[in-house]
């Protein structure tokens, strides 16, 4: 992951952000 995040800092923002949307679902659910 800290390769992903050398390489592909855009990337791991979206990771980031898809995760907060799913703890968001997770918390709704």
């Amino acid at each position: 992951m800290r390769i992903l995040e050398e390489l592909f800092p855009e990337f791991t923002q979206k990771l980031d952000e898809i995760d907060q949307l799913c703890s968001e679902k997770r918390v709704i659910d």
